[in-house]
């Protein structure tokens, strides 16, 4: 990692050094250039995101955010009358972290019966449940590109390719109670009703993610020009994905969000089983994605007279 980091940082100065040689070849102010030229830009993004996070069970998604780092390549087309917009086009490799939550209250309330066929009413309760989900994107940018008198502004599209989806979920003061309909006499062994281990809830893993998602994206703001004719870009931008190939999940009675087994059935072990599964997994009928927020970004322009 350090040697990687080196390189950037060497490749960097470079670049900088070899477009401010460049670029002072041209005896024109910036503003007033006429001129094709090739653009590289390296910045970082930040902002609010979410994964749109949609079930067939209460509770809601809550935004979050994203970090992003950017390599981007412009070409941009010489102009045919001065004082018009410089017209071209983008793209490049981005590396995006993004993580959203899931979360709502826990009551799910219903019948069944034990070994010897009488009924019990069942209550698994939980003041809370979250459940974070993370992904890390590849993307690739391609957007037509426009700047005016330092003013920029990108629109298009984003390829956004997962390569890492985790998920970490929590149960808070979460109880499960049982109750003989026909008596009314609690179940008091919880070992019998069954018990919430400690791994259930807080536990962590990985979910399904697509392995292709396609976004909306715009990007507006401003270039600080420098001597050379470099700039420091500072920039709002946002994505919304119309495309992101997931197939959605359903729940069932035999896959639920929380499921204890029927007491007594296993002459061996009479005690209850208690299953606890990610949401994602298993309840996400739909996801999407949306971000916006705030980019910084170094850009080294090659003028070219052509």
């Amino acid at each position: 990692m350090k040697k990687i980091f080196i390189t950037i940082i060497m490749l960097g100065v470079s670049l900088v050094t070899m477009a401010n040689a460049m670029n002072r070849r041209n005896e024109v102010n910036v503003g007033d250039r006429n001129m094709s030229f090739n653009q590289f830009s390296m910045g970082f993004r930040g902002g609010v995101a979410s994964l749109l996070q949609k079930t067939d069970f209460g509770g809601n998604w809550k935004p979050g955010y994203n970090v992003a780092f950017d390599l981007q390549y412009a070409y941009l087309f010489k102009r045919n009358k001065a004082n018009k917009p410089l017209w071209g086009i983008r793209t490049g490799i981005s590396v995006n972290y993004v993580s959203s939550s899931y979360e709502g209250e826990l009551n799910n309330r219903y019948k069944t019966t034990d070994a010897s066929g009488d009924v019990l009413d069942y209550a698994i309760t939980a003041d809370k449940f979250k459940e974070t989900d993370n992904q890390i994107q590849l993307q690739i940018p391609l957007m037509a590109t426009m700047t005016y008198k330092g003013l920029m502004f990108n629109a298009g599209t984003r390829f956004a390719f997962p390569v890492y989806s985790s998920y970490k979920q929590t149960l808070d003061n979460a109880h499960i109670t049982a109750t003989y309909e026909k008596y009314g006499v609690p179940v008091k062994d919880d070992m019998l009703t069954g018990k919430f281990s400690d791994d259930q809830l807080s536990q962590k893993g990985k979910w399904d993610a697509p392995k292709f998602q396609l976004f909306l994206s715009a990007e507006l703001g401003y270039s600080f020009t420098f001597y050379g004719g470099n700039c420091i870009t500072v920039a709002l931008y946002a994505d919304y994905s119309v495309y992101n190939g997931y197939k959605g999940k359903s729940s069932s009675d035999d896959k639920s969000f929380v499921s204890v087994s029927q007491i007594g059935l296993d002459p061996v072990n009479l005690c209850a089983t208690v299953t606890v599964n990610p949401i994602m997994n298993n309840y996400a009928k739909s996801i999407g994605y949306f971000d916006f927020g705030l980019r910084i970004s170094a850009d080294l322009n090659f003028y070219s007279d052509r």
